[in-house]
């Protein structure tokens, strides 16, 4: 099924007379005619919701729409990515193991490792993202069941441009934030992020804003952004050969990469103003509470 339509109809198959969109379920209980029937759902001996704290319809839906955008197996929601990131690790840690984990990973994660999992018997210990393989490897216990990161391969990396003669024109920074990232942005003719997973990532939406002309792969929700040769280029994942003639064509032609950085700040501008999205949610919530 193409990746649009799942958006649309994935999670859902409505019966007949049923509502053809998902309908929001915001009941906080749910009545069922025995308590016969309500005990085999706490025992778990039958499928069915009981606190929407717990389960609830709608969310069921929309988890079963984004296992199908990622191809997953199954899915659940949470009420924040901080959550998740609890489930994540608690499902694989118990007390007694150990984890591996960047240090600059965002500071709520970093503190939920640090301190509320090392509450619960969980211990952790935290490498710099550019450590060199032997110093992660000396990170790693007989118990270590997770390791937490995501700057990538910074040292082989270097190790290859150096290999290709290219390290004076090189720069690997790792993780950055803040001041760094805003030189880096001011620097850049060009942003490209050739992954081959992504959601919808806030570095292409953060070029866009600032008028960068961005190079990317089609994937996760990249392409609600970037209209392939209009407002950027979309590559395939990869293939270098594209990537090249991808970044040759917009660094020979300053012209181009106004013309599509001028329209890639313009997108941003007209779907993400933060305005435009406060009333767009506040409509949402509005709409549910008149019951449309």
């Amino acid at each position: 099924m193409n990746r649009d339509t799942i958006c649309v109809q994935g999670g859902y198959t409505p019966g007949n007379g049923e509502p053809r969109q998902i309908p929001i379920i915001q009941s906080t209980t749910f009545k069922y005619a025995t308590s016969e029937d309500m005990g085999k759902l706490f025992d778990l001996e039958a499928d069915g919701y009981f606190y929407s704290r717990l389960q609830n319809p709608t969310c069921d839906l929309v988890a079963k729409k984004i296992c199908e955008l990622e191809g997953g197996t199954a899915a659940m929601l949470t009420s924040s990515g901080q959550a998740a990131n609890f489930f994540a690790l608690f499902n694989l840690c118990e007390a007694g193991d150990h984890i591996v984990a960047s240090s600059t990973i965002y500071g709520g994660t970093f503190n939920l490792i640090s301190v509320t999992m090392k509450k619960m018997g969980i211990d952790a210990t935290f490498v710099d993202p550019l450590c060199t393989e032997e110093e992660l490897n000396a990170a790693f216990r007989p118990n270590t069941k997770v390791v937490f990161g995501g700057d990538g391969e910074v040292e082989k990396n270097k190790s290859l441009a150096a290999e290709l003669g290219i390290a004076d024109r090189c720069e690997f920074h790792g993780w950055v934030a803040g001041a760094e990232r805003e030189e880096l942005f001011e620097r850049a003719a060009v942003y490209c992020l050739p992954s081959k997973n992504e959601g919808l990532p806030m570095s292409v939406l953060e070029a866009m804003a600032r008028g960068i002309p961005t190079v990317a792969t089609p994937v996760g929700g990249i392409p609600q952004v970037i209209n392939d040769g209009v407002n950027g280029v979309l590559i395939p994942v990869d293939n270098y050969q594209a990537l090249a003639v991808a970044l040759n064509h917009l660094l020979e032609s300053s012209e181009l990469r106004k013309e599509m950085g001028t329209l890639a700040r313009k997108k941003i501008l007209s779907s993400f103003d933060i305005n435009l999205l406060l009333s767009e949610i506040l409509g949402i919530y509005c709409n549910a509470v008149s019951g449309n």
